[in-house]
């Protein structure tokens, strides 16, 4: 079996998608950057999740399947803080387990990453229903793009510039001081990010759908 570096981290929080999960792997999987672990984390599923996570498990060591520990509150933000703790790589990003991912997405943020001044790359995202056969994705060009700084928080608080969890890709510093509050079950990713964001980390802020 082919050996990858960990340059990413995905993380992918999970209870009771066996029905959706499937689609959300297999568009990590077909990644045309190739470097990342992913890390599942399941909170307690019900349903035959862990089978069907255990069809991308057994073909492909890149993907990581674990129960979350009771070190760990039950929910998405514990979740998601088991998997910061565990990502060996330098930049993490979360995916939901219904998400449907841009092929380029992590070697689209990974090169713009490559600039050390940047910690983070916000994206777009576009939702869609269950009417749809194929999501069908257009080839990313050079993205319109503008930085991100610490002047900009107002917008983000205001949603003028939205950071939904899948959204993102984080350089792993940025978690150093940070962890979801796990006493919350909404809106968890915009408490965490945006205190993340006041300690004036820079990124880029891209305008496509990744």
């Amino acid at each position: 079996m082919k050996k990858f570096k960990t340059d990413i981290s995905i993380i992918v929080a999970t209870w009771n998608r066996a029905h959706l999960i499937s689609e959300t792997l297999e568009s990590i999987s077909n990644q045309t950057y190739e470097n990342w672990e992913c890390l599942i984390i399941d909170d307690g599923s019900k349903d035959n999740t862990a089978k069907i996570v255990d069809t991308f498990v057994s073909s492909d060591s890149r993907f990581i399947y674990k129960q979350r520990s009771k070190k760990y509150s039950k929910g998405i933000p514990g979740c998601r803080n088991q998997g910061i703790d565990d990502a060996k790589g330098d930049f993490i990003i979360f995916f939901d387990d219904d998400d449907i991912v841009h092929p380029e997405n992590l070697l689209t943020c990974f090169i713009l990453l490559s600039d050390k001044n940047l910690s983070f790359c916000r994206y777009d995202k576009k939702p869609f229903n269950d009417n749809i056969k194929k999501i069908v994705f257009q080839k990313i060009k050079l993205p319109y793009s503008k930085v991100f700084k610490i002047e900009d928080l107002g917008k983000m608080i205001t949603g003028d510039i939205p950071f939904a969890s899948c959204c993102v890709m984080w350089d792993k510093k940025c978690f150093q001081n940070e962890r979801f509050n796990e006493e919350l079950m909404y809106a968890e990713e915009w408490e965490c990010y945006s205190r993340i964001l006041a300690e004036g980390f820079t990124g880029l802020s891209l305008n496509e759908v990744l």
